[in-house]
């Protein structure tokens, strides 16, 4: 499970904050059903691990049969294969808008209670902002504060891609929200405000960061250059980039990015050492606006909301 319910303070916790979360000390965790609400076991939290943190349950406990996690797993299983109902959509807890929150300010809270109680509500805070970018999933709005989920609805269900999605005041089908960054750029028509994806580099060299940006290589590029005689690796002809604006995002979800970078990467070398050879590749999904005519190749993110997924893209069905 990639969420769990932090039953000291009743927040969602995305399973990518438990690294940060871990230098204030871990909390117990269960299931974010609340009929459910069976303990959960964090995992490959520190930061030695390199392998993506994840919550399981406990040897011998399994979640109850009415669970609507449990549920919403076996809908997900059922949606690769075929169309889901609207009867099945109905109750699902698939994102249907995408709304920002605001940043929490950990700097001003106060308590009344005693010192045990301030420092209490302090780690509360810090856990509400390490996890600040997510809503509850599992709600009848159907409103999440992550592309992630969106994410995830679109490559696991590729016969309800016509269901629609909101994003900042905007109503269109996630079929039309999501763009593939592909060469040549002519072919892409890339017009203003989607959720871009490319694929990312085996290497983590492909990644710069200055002081206000960080820029990340995309594999699409214009074409390639053959390397020289002495057999050097050949080179990229104008290759897209994303970049993302340090200065308006939080330590915390810019180390997040950095680290989900590097489980996909882990994962396409594992699987390529281990010589598993499949049709998954690693890839970012990212809010952005389009490139401008005065940078063609470069693509923004918006307010640091990107995500990487190790995975096989399939086709829109219909």
């Amino acid at each position: 499970m990639n969420q769990a319910r932090d039953k000291v303070t009743g927040e969602i916790i995305d399973a990518e904050s438990l690294k940060h979360l871990y230098e204030d000390g871990l909390s117990e965790y269960e299931c974010i059903d609340e009929k459910c609400k069976i303990k959960l076991l964090p995992c490959s939290y520190k930061p030695t691990n390199k392998n993506r943190p994840y919550f399981k349950t406990y040897k011998g406990d399994n979640h109850k049969k009415t669970c609507q996690f449990s549920l919403y797993l076996k809908l997900l299983e059922k949606a690769r294969k075929r169309a889901l109902t609207n009867y099945e959509l109905e109750d699902m807890p698939f994102p249907t808008k995408f709304q920002r929150l605001k940043q929490i300010d950990t700097t001003n809270i106060t308590s009344k209670t005693d010192d045990l109680g301030q420092e209490q509500s302090r780690k509360s805070a810090v856990r509400r902002k390490a996890s600040g970018e997510f809503v509850e999933v599992l709600n009848k709005s159907k409103v999440v504060a992550s592309i992630s989920p969106i994410v995830d609805f679109y490559l696991k269900c590729p016969y309800n891609r016509n269901t629609e999605l909101e994003i900042e005041n905007e109503s269109m089908l996630y079929r039309y929200w999501f763009k593939r960054i592909e060469k040549p750029i002519s072919k892409g028509n890339y017009k203003g405000k989607r959720i871009f994806f490319g694929r990312l580099h085996a290497g983590e060299n492909k990644i710069t960061e200055t002081e206000d940006f960080m820029d990340i290589t995309l594999y699409e590029c214009e074409g390639w250059k053959s390397g020289s005689r002495q057999k050097l690796p050949k080179q990229q002809i104008n290759p897209f980039i994303v970049r993302i604006n340090k200065t308006i995002i939080s330590k915390n979800k810019l180390s997040r990015i950095k680290n989900e970078i590097g489980y996909v990467i882990e994962e396409k070398k594992n699987a390529f050492k281990n010589d598993e050879a499949n049709k998954k590749k690693a890839f970012i999904f990212f809010l952005g606006e389009a490139p401008k005519a005065e940078d063609p190749y470069v693509f923004n993110v918006l307010e640091g909301a990107l995500v990487s997924r190790y995975t096989q893209i399939l086709p829109t069905k219909n």
